[in-house]
């Protein structure tokens, strides 16, 4: 080879490493605008997060409390079989007789799967309303479906005729 065939060898050498280098810094320099935007959608993204974040926490919080206000509804109520008709029954004689009802009839219905206590009582309308009272404040939730009352007049005395029942939980799935 002649030496001008070398210096033109050598340039072509130093061109095509040029190239070679023009393409890998262009490369470079479009992988770095790359990681650029991605990084800029990124930093976009972490307001949003953290509101997500904030949003969660708020979140977890409501679920806390959700489930603590479920376990002081679920304490007004009967857990299954830790209440049976006879025992209410006991439970509400007690309370008629406190607030001197006089108990005429008793009786218990099974209406479909709910068990309902008919009381027949005469006593004083106050007394009768201290008796309502009493149920209506009572811990655990109670119902009274049925409640029918004869005031005889002037005496001052009434008659109630009432079916009342107790509110269970029944198991899940049940």
């Amino acid at each position: 080879m002649s030496r001008r065939e070398k210096l033109l060898l050598n340039i072509l050498a130093w061109i095509v490493a040029l190239v070679v280098l023009g393409f890998l810094s262009a490369a470079v320099l479009e992988k770095r605008a790359g990681l650029r935007e991605k990084i800029d959608r990124l930093e976009k993204q972490i307001p949003q997060f953290s509101a997500q974040l904030s949003s969660e926490a708020s979140l977890r919080a409501r679920k806390e409390s959700l489930q603590a206000e479920l376990v002081a509804e679920r304490g007004h109520y009967y857990e299954a079989g830790r209440m049976d008709p006879y025992r209410f029954g006991i439970l509400v004689r007690e309370i008629l007789v406190k607030n001197r009802l006089r108990i005429e009839r008793y009786q218990t219905l099974e209406v479909g799967k709910q068990i309902l206590l008919e009381f027949s009582v005469e006593g004083s309308g106050p007394d009768f309303m201290k008796f309502l009272q009493a149920v209506s404040l009572s811990a655990k939730h109670w119902s009274m479906p049925f409640l029918s009352i004869n005031a005889r007049s002037g005496a001052g005395a009434l008659k109630a005729i009432f079916r009342i029942g107790y509110e269970s939980l029944e198991p899940l799935g049940s």
